[in-house]
């Protein structure tokens, strides 16, 4: 019930304004309630979680009881009780009437314009998007704000806010609002833009950190992230022509696929059924052979395509076989003449720079390509003729034009139409093909080539490559393909009036400077690095101990030094660094004058660095790793306000879980900020479903003790968001109102009644299952199941001591939202910034609350109900540069090895098991610590992979496990280093691993709770409560498997026992066979003990 959301205090009357069911029925799926089947189980899940929850809180040995009946066609009717301490009549309403209002994110109100493009891969596609079309084609209704989670695999280049890696991570909403803020085009060197709200945040760097910074208090020259280098999806190596294209296009197209196996095209005549149908409406009945769903007329395929070896190539796709090897497809043409290209194409770069030449040059209609080069370009004429030809098995003509021109036409239907399915149709519309985006860099070079060989210039004097093209696409596309060679390009839009039509015309110029042109395989002279590849001397400006001319200097120490004026210039400042390492290694020196100047800028004291030239290293490390990462600063050269549109959009990538951001851009890519999921919303919201599916208040039974029953029925004022009370009255326990019989009687608790619309199933996704992964990590519940059949499962309780309370903590400066912190100033009665901040926060004394302030230029004996919104962004901002100590860590509430131990042996009877508690750790101002159990043999079935139990604060998880940290964990340990078999990064054998992480604040993936974030700390932490179980289990792996090579031991010698007895008597000549034996078992018996092994 404390699970509201953090929406900043200005946004409320906003979300007032809209009524909860329409905000429920908008964000239901992602709150759990998207299915039958799913919605039943969030509705038990909800209730048992704060029964367990209130039991606790109170020192009470929970009891709890669910009764399901079916009162309907996919209609339930849940019944929860338990044994709390009980509510009273003031809270019952409030509790089950009033919907927690407020955002699915927590800084949705980011966004970008619309028209803004974005980089995806979709449909397996890499594809340059408008961002409102991506959005507004996932959330499918076209009308108002909505929020949704993505169920198709999308994903977007993201970078790692530690190392500056971008990697292509998963996109995991969708989102769509109105617009209420300002909207800004912020414009940077080399030509690029980005429309985005006015608190929409992009990224700069600060204190050699990457940090967010909204675009409303951007300015010119400050500077913004763009990435350098966006890695390619993968490395394709062929095209597959007929995936290119819709069985129906190649229909009309009336191409044939040959080179079928005869063995394959007789299956047709021997497995497919016979019919019989008319082929029109106007023709006679005619024989077919019905083959996977797909109709041959019999007398073709007899006649023709078994000997030919051929069929027609929709068929063939329809029936799935356009993907059989050394296919040809071959068209005919009026008169008898055919041509034929290979089914399957080989991106080489002769390949790649044909296509190039096309986009560039090249223009088609029903069965021939054009290209037109000028009388100079006589090697471009025969490169293509000879592509043409060769390699992909087209006809060509050479034909000499009046303007000084030439024209190679290439014929063949196939081809031509690749050609445009790739690169588009008319100059104004052509594009990247998508596969650039997924296939080598030596390819994307020969495209690129082919490319600017038609459409631009490789002026080596000038040291530049220049593309220019009337398509804004084909501008747009070429941009994010430099980057994907790691070059950033610059962006010019021109405008020229034409003196014949009298209209204009538009194009688009993408330029490659400097020595960055020799990425791309072309000659350069130049010898400075390009200006993006150079970092901004104001870095270190705060640093500085001199005065320093540089706007930029050089991606080396010796030029980040100089930027902090440790020398006159980089060659000055590695003399110095030399004269500071042999000061840092106690090295005997002279005192010469760099000695003496380091002493006079306060870096050296005696023969020893000081804290500022510390400062100074410690920067210089942290750009330097900056400098080799994949991103790059561009410095701002314009902010302009423009008009606002309705809605504004955004996604969130959340990455390795803390990473949110995406790159976006119509004029080449910039890194901005996404929105980021946020927690769900609690039993309220169990009852708003039930309201709305079927119409039915909720009735509740609670009972103090010592005090009467009170029985509420209560429904929800949509518009309101207030409860209305239906029904009120007090309840004889002994009368037949009260629910239950004596087996659920309690002295105190509640019960709650709801009708909702859900289907009761068994199997992994089930109130059966989910109740007993709550059993295995809650053992001192008793919890009983009443299944709509009647049957009844009972989970005992086995532990009697309930785990150690949490102690409540304040929030912590580091983890602490703007929201948040604005409503604590409205209720706090403190007088001061410097006494606020130590009052409601933990780990702030009277010296860092004045550090914080001095960090914010905010006097700190200022009443805190004075500070402006941007005062209290900039003192939080000043509290995450300023050191605190971590919070306490008391406040975790784990369940304890020993818990952990008497779950798993209760509920699976295994043959071994082992629990690990980590030390509490801390990730972003929030503590949490991590448990993991692992259950081996016994009666957990040898079935493959693991099972694998997800908890966060002892909650199970049922879904999204692929997404969630505990998998990522999982997969990040070497099983076999334990004895344990895996396929793949999966562990195998009768293995369940369960894994808890507690935490004030779980970082869910979203407001459903189904899955956490996978943040690096705690998937660290993770991995090592994992690897330390793991060594547990294999050594008792490996000591069962040498106890089996003992008993197979003893068994063989033990067997032996009669005749070994027999015979020692005969060559003694006296004693007894018997006693022989006898003592052979008692020395077998003691030698081979297995369960003697250590």
């Amino acid at each position: 019930m404390t699970d509201a959301m953090g929406v900043e205090e200005q946004e409320g009357e906003d979300h007032r304004e809209i009524s909860v069911a329409e905000f429920f029925e908008k964000n239901k799926h992602l709150l759990g309630f998207e299915n039958p089947q799913k919605s039943i189980i969030t509705v038990v899940k909800e209730a048992v979680d704060n029964s367990l929850d209130a039991c606790e809180q109170d020192d009470i040995i929970p009891e709890v009881q669910v009764l399901i009946d079916e009162v309907g066609d996919q209609k339930c009717r849940v019944e929860l009780r338990d044994n709390a301490i009980g509510m009273d009549a003031e809270t019952v309403p409030k509790v089950f009437g009033k919907l927690l209002y407020g955002s699915k994110f927590h800084k949705l109100q980011q966004s970008l314009l619309p028209n803004q493009k974005i980089l995806v891969e979709k449909d397996g596609e890499v594809q340059l998007v408008e961002i409102g079309n991506l959005c507004d084609s996932e959330i499918g209704d076209m009308d108002g704000e909505k929020t949704v989670e993505l169920e198709e695999e999308v994903k977007a280049p993201c970078f790692d806010r530690d190392t500056g890696e971008i990697n292509w991570s998963p996109v995991t909403h969708a989102i769509r609002h109105r617009n209420r803020h300002d909207a800004y085009r912020i414009e940077s060197s080399r030509g690029r833009e980005i429309e985005v709200t006015g608190n929409h945040s992009l990224f700069s760097v600060e204190d050699g950190e990457k940090v967010e910074v909204e675009a409303e208090q951007l300015s010119n020259g400050d500077n913004i992230l763009a990435p350098q280098k966006i890695p390619s999806t993968g490395q394709k190596q062929h095209i597959k022509v007929l995936s290119q294209f819709k069985a129906e296009e190649v229909e009309e197209l009336g191409w044939y696929v040959y080179g079928i196996e005869k063995e394959k095209l007789l299956d047709i005549k021997q497995k497919g059924e016979k019919i019989r149908k008319k082929p029109s409406p106007d023709s006679r009945k005619r024989t077919y052979y019905r083959y996977d769903g797909v109709d041959i007329l019999k007398d073709s395929l007899e006649t023709n395509y078994l000997d030919g070896g051929y069929l027609p190539a929709e068929k063939a796709m329809r029936m799935g076989w356009e993907d059989l090897e050394d296919l040809k497809i071959r068209t005919y043409q009026v008169g008898g003449g055919s041509t034929e290209i290979p089914a399957r194409i080989n991106l080489e770069e002769d390949f790649m720079r044909f296509l190039g030449l096309f986009a560039a040059e090249g223009h088609a209609d029903e069965r021939q390509a054009a290209f037109t080069f000028g009388s100079h370009e006589q090697e471009l004429v025969e490169e293509v003729s000879e592509t043409a030809t060769s390699k992909l098995g087209a006809g060509t003509t050479t034909v000499e034009r009046e303007s000084n021109s030439t024209r190679v036409k290439v014929f063949g239907s196939p081809l031509v139409k690749l050609m445009e399915k790739l690169c588009g149709t008319g100059a104004r519309q052509k594009h990247v093909p998508n596969l650039l985006f997924e296939t080598t860099e030596r390819n994307q070079k020969a495209f690129l080539k082919g490319l600017i060989a038609g459409d631009g210039s490789d002026a080596h004097p000038n040291n530049q490559v220049n593309l220019t093209s009337t398509s804004r696409r084909m501008a747009q596309e070429v941009s994010y393909l430099f980057n994907m060679l790691g070059v950033v390009s610059s962006w010019k839009q021109r405008t020229t009036e034409s003196n014949i039509s009298g209209g204009t015309t538009t194009t688009y110029d993408v330029l490659v400077h400097g020595n960055d042109i020799e990425e791309l395989g072309f000659e350069s002279s130049a010898e400075r690095e390009n200006m993006y590849r150079m970092l901004p001397a104001d870095l270190v400006e705060d640093l500085r101990v001199d005065d320093v001319d540089a706007r930029r200097v050089q991606p080396t120490r010796a030029g980040i030094y100089y930027a902090a004026g440790v020398g006159s210039s980089p060659a000055y400042a590695e003399k110095y660094i030399d004269r500071i390492e042999e000061l840092k290694n106690n090295e005997h020196m002279e005192d010469d004058r760099y000695v003496r100047n380091l002493r006079e800028k306060g870096l050296v004291e005696g023969y020893s660095v000081t804290d500022r030239m510390r400062s100074i290293e410690k920067r210089a490390d942290k750009l330097l790793e900056f400098a080799d990462s994949d991103l790059c600063l561009l410095p701002v050269e314009n902010v302009e306000q423009i008009e606002s549109p309705g809605y504004v959009y955004d996604i969130s990538v959340p990455g390795t879980g803390e990473d949110e951001n995406f790159v976006a851009g119509n004029q080449g890519a910039v890194c901005v900020k996404n929105s980021r999921g946020q927690q769900g919303i609690g039993i309220s919201a169990s009852a708003m479903y039930a309201q709305l599916t079927t119409g039915e208040p909720v009735t509740v039974y609670s009972k103090e003790e010592g005090e009467p029953c009170n029985r509420f029925v209560v429904r929800m004022d949509t518009e309101a968001n207030e409860p209305e009370i239906i029904e009120q009255e007090e309840v004889d326990p002994e009368g037949d109102e009260f629910p239950g019989d004596q087996d659920y009687y309690f002295d105190h608790g509640t019960s709650i009644e709801m009708t909702v619309e859900a289907k009761y199933t068994r199997g992994h996704h089930s109130v059966k299952n989910y109740l007993k992964h709550t059993a295995i990590m809650n053992p001192y519940a008793r919890i009983v199941l009443r299944e709509p059949d009647g049957n009844k499962i009972e989970y005992p309780r086995v532990a009697d001591e309930l785990p150690e309370k949490p102690r409540e903590i304040k929030p912590h400066l580091h983890g602490v939202e703007l929201g948040v912190v604005m409503r604590m100033i409205e209720n706090s009665d403190a007088r001061t910034v410097s006494s606020f901040l130590q009052q409601e926060f933990t780990r702030v004394g009277r010296k860092s609350a004045v550090n914080i302030c001095e960090e914010a230029e905010i006097d700190d004996g200022r009443r805190p109900n004075t500070l402006e919104k941007d005062e209290v962004e900039t003192l939080l901002n000043a509290a995450e540069r300023t050191n605190l100590q971590n919070p306490p860590t008391d406040c975790l509430s784990p369940a304890g090895e020993d818990l952990l131990l008497k779950g798993l042996e209760k509920e699976l009877n295994p043959e071994f098991t082992t629990a690990v508690t980590r030390k509490p750790a801390v990730y972003g101002g929030n503590p949490f610590q991590v448990e993991v159990g692992l259950a081996w043999g016994g009666d957990i079935a040898d079935e493959g992979s693991f099972e694998e139990l997800r908890y966060a604060n002892k909650v199970p998880l049922l879904y999204k496990k692929s997404s969630c940290v505990t998998t990522k964990a999982i997969e990040g340990v070497d099983w076999s280093r334990y004895n344990i078999s895996q396929s793949g990064s999966r562990p195998q054998g009768p293995l369940y691993i369960s894994i808890h992480i507690a935490s004030v604040w779980v970082p869910f993936t979203s407001e459903g709770k189904e899955a956490v974030a996978n943040y690096d700390d705690i998937r660290k932490e993770m991995k090592l409560a994992l690897q330390e179980a793991g060594r547990k289990l294999g050594r008792y792996i490996k000591r069962q498997e040498r106890k089996e090579i003992q008993e197979e031991k003893k068994r063989k010698l033990t067997s032996y026992a009669t005749e070994m007895g027999d015979a020692i008597a005969q060559l003694a000549g006296d004693g007894d066979s018997e006693e022989y034996e006898a003592e052979i078992k008692r020395m077998v018996q003691k030698d081979y003990d297995p369960e003697g092994l250590k």
